[in-house]
């Protein structure tokens, strides 16, 4: 069985977050940068994820499983977002609107992997929004969520 999974990341976390995942799946785990536009051929099953930002998931993630739509039909897919939310019902609007309505519906899973907030690395705009809601560095793991996931493509 083979694994592979497409990440996308601002500062990073997502990938630490996919790292976690590709340790839990069985099987061989590939993970690439969605910027590297990975080739699905020969893999089994594919997680696409990244972090979200302003209610949805970087725009490279998007155009890339909206390209791969119908291979990625033809495999087991789950999604995954890298957030702090902890709304449920907000963290389905943002696979909603990141990813095919195809995959959303086919996924076998679909999960917050947890998030992660590095003022040092947020840019202008957003850090002066930060500071106004006196946010403060943080970050959380969501492991259960990791375990979810790799416990549906477990042999």
């Amino acid at each position: 069985m083979s694994n592979l999974i497409v990440f996308s990341t601002f500062g990073g976390f997502s990938q630490k977050l996919a790292e976690m995942l590709a340790e839990k799946l069985p099987g061989e785990t590939i993970l690439i940068n969605v910027k590297k536009n990975p080739s699905l051929t020969g893999y089994d099953n594919v997680i696409l994820g990244g972090a979200v930002r302003a209610g949805e998931i970087r725009q490279g993630m998007k155009n890339y499983a909206l390209k791969h739509l119908e291979e990625l039909k033809n495999r087991r897919i789950a999604l995954f977002v890298s957030c702090l939310n902890e709304d449920q019902d907000m963290i389905q609007q943002y696979f909603k609107k990141s990813f095919p309505a195809e995959l959303v519906e086919n996924a076998v899973a679909m999960e917050s992997l947890g998030g992660a907030l590095n003022l040092e690395e947020t840019k202008f705009p957003m850090k002066i929004i930060f500071k106004i809601m006196k946010a403060k560095n943080s970050e959380k793991i969501l492991t259960d969520n990791i375990d979810k996931i790799a416990g549906f493509f477990q042999i």
